[in-house]
């Protein structure tokens, strides 16, 4: 059995994975925004409890009753039922889980393509820019 020369370069490479996937923990994995997900976890216990998507918005904020279409159903179940069986512990996870495995599938697909240091260098910038934009929103 042959052991295969210690090459510096690849030992980087693999430092730098570990560093950005600890990276993208922390920049993925903070507290759910205050903002648009929790009407959005209504709507989606809505949907839950009563088996359809309302064609009638069910919050309106006069009397006036109007025609509604909801084109963000399927995202908003899908956090109310995260949020239902795991709580805010859930969201967040999932929010790791989305932005996880969108940062893995470029990289998957950029290794075939460009040479590595590229793709590390590409990474990181994707890595940053989703950092601003994390909300939880279908």
């Amino acid at each position: 059995m042959k052991n295969k020369p210690f090459s510096l370069i690849k030992f980087l490479e693999s430092v730098f994975w570990v560093f950005l996937g600890v990276f993208s923990v922390l920049l993925f994995f903070r507290p759910v925004e205050t903002g648009d997900i929790w009407w959005h976890l209504k709507i989606g216990e809505y949907i839950f409890q009563k088996g359809m998507v309302p064609l009638i918005d069910p919050f309106p904020f006069t009397d006036e009753k109007s025609v509604w279409v909801l084109t963000q159903w399927l995202g908003s179940l899908t956090y109310y039922t995260v949020y239902h069986f795991t709580g805010l512990i859930g969201l967040k996870l999932c929010r790791l889980f989305i932005f996880g495995v969108t940062i893995f599938m470029f990289v998957r697909y950029a290794l075939k393509r460009v040479p590595s240091i590229v793709v590390i260098f590409l990474t990181l910038l994707l890595t940053l820019t989703l950092s601003n934009r994390p909300y939880l929103r279908p």
